[in-house]
Formats: structure tokens, sequence, C-alpha cells
């Protein structure tokens, strides 16, 4: 609850980071599914401006990006801690997330890229049963698991947002 409360809204950048950013790196593959206020779910890529959606505060969609190339992605596999999982893309009990290293998840330690997250990190997803925001464990990190050729991206007002059911922040 305190790092949930201690969040700040609008995204800031990770300093500690000397490398160079590449906006293009912050994505979703097509068929990551995003929460929206009201419940439902759907596809990244039929997520439109101005639709609500479900983060640690709800906020509307201000800008889509798509991007073109080719794109790396980690899967991360999530074991859920006694909660259930809204999204119908759990596998043997496990959510799985998959996006470029560089995209920030919301952990239990503070905002961490993909590509800094170890097995045992705790990230932010959503209980099905009581709406709260709970932790669940990374149980599984795959590295490369495959390449595409579209990604996409959602800032949000509040600048957090659900895939899958897990707490992603806007990349900036």
């Amino acid at each position: 609850a305190y790092i949930l409360s201690q969040l700040k809204t609008q995204s800031v950048p990770d300093s500690a980071s000397t490398e160079e950013k590449d906006p293009n790196d912050f994505c979703f593959p097509a068929e990551t599914f995003v929460n929206l206020a009201d419940g439902s779910e759907k596809p990244i890529t039929s997520i439109t401006e101005g639709e609500m959606l479900s983060g640690i505060s709800q906020g509307k969609v201000t800008r889509i990006e798509t991007h073109e190339g080719s794109f790396q992605l980690t899967r991360l596999l999530i074991k859920p801690h006694g909660q259930a999982w809204v999204s119908a893309k759990v596998r043997d009990g496990q959510s799985a997330l998959e996006a470029p290293a560089t995209h920030p998840l919301l952990t239990l330690t503070g905002r961490k890229k993909i590509s800094q997250l170890r097995v045992g990190d705790w990230v932010f997803v959503r209980d099905a049963v009581s709406g709260r925001f709970v932790t669940a464990e990374i149980s599984v990190i795959q590295h490369a698991v495959r390449n595409v050729t579209h990604v996409y991206n959602l800032r949000t007002e509040s600048g957090t947002y659900e895939t899958e059911s897990i707490i992603a922040l806007d990349k900036n």
C-alpha cells in the first residue's frame, strides 16, 4: 500500500540509466490485452484515444503510438499470490506478459524496466475478486522469445494502465 500511495501519476524517466533511450522500445505486441475501466479487456490494437483504462488510477488514453520494425520480446510469467486473474490468457496458473526489455512495470520496489527484473521480484496486479491491487511474483523470465514487426504503446492521463491485469507504466 505504501508504494501505491507514493506513486506519482506523472511518469518520471529513469535518471539512473545512462543508456540511450529508443522511443520504439517501450511497447507491447498486438495480441496484448488491456484492461478497461469498466472491467472488460480488449487487444491493445483496438484501444482508442479517450477510452478510460484501469490502472492505479483510472485514466483516459491521450495518445496511441504504433511502431514498425523488428522488436525482440521478453516474456514474464507471473505467479498469483492467491488472487484470481481477470485475463483469459492464463496458462498453468500463471499470467504471461510479453514486451521489449525496456518497458517499465510497477514493482514492489518502484519503477523497473523489464530488463531490470529478476525471478522472485514482485509486480502489481489487480485481484479480480476484491478489485484491489496486490503483488504477484515473477516466476520465469524468458529473453528473446520472439520478434514482432509492430508494437503499440499507450499514453494515459494517469501514467499507469493494466496489460494482462499487470500494472504497466507509461514510458516517460
